[in-house]
Order: C-alpha cells, then sequence, then structure tokens
C-alpha cells in the first residue's frame, strides 16, 4: 500500500464525519422509537432484545437508571 496524500486523508476525515453524523440520527431515532414503544406497553426486555440495546439502556434514556455498586 502506498502512502496517503493529504488529500486522500482528508477525504477519508470528511467520509468518517459524514458517517458520524448519520450514525447520530439514526441512534436519535432508534432511542426515540424504543421509548415511545416502552410508553405503548411493550416490556423493555422485548424492546431492547428487537433494538440491540440493553435494559439499563433504556432505564438511562429514560432517566432513572442509577449504577449500584
Amino acid at each position: 500500500m502506498s502512502v496517503p496524500s493529504l488529500d486522500e486523508l482528508d477525504r477519508l476525515r470528511v467520509e468518517a464525519d459524514a458517517a458520524r453524523a448519520v450514525l447520530e440520527e439514526v441512534e436519535a431515532r432508534r432511542r426515540a422509537a424504543v421509548l415511545a414503544a416502552v410508553r405503548g406497553g411493550m416490556s423493555k426486555r422485548a424492546a431492547a432484545a428487537a433494538s440491540g440495546v440493553t435494559r439499563q439502556s433504556i432505564d438511562r434514556w429514560r432517566g432513572v437508571w442509577r449504577r449500584t455498586s
């Protein structure tokens, strides 16, 4: 592999920034959908399993999770 140019490095930075922005938007939509599902009566266990997060994440998003030692 050849040494990348500054232009190539900059292009990759811009590409990574764009991907990060898309990921943040998708994560926000997932969080909103999970919270709506739980508020609508779905169990945290089912919502967590279906969305690929933990029940603790759902509690944190709801503002009710606290770390215990």
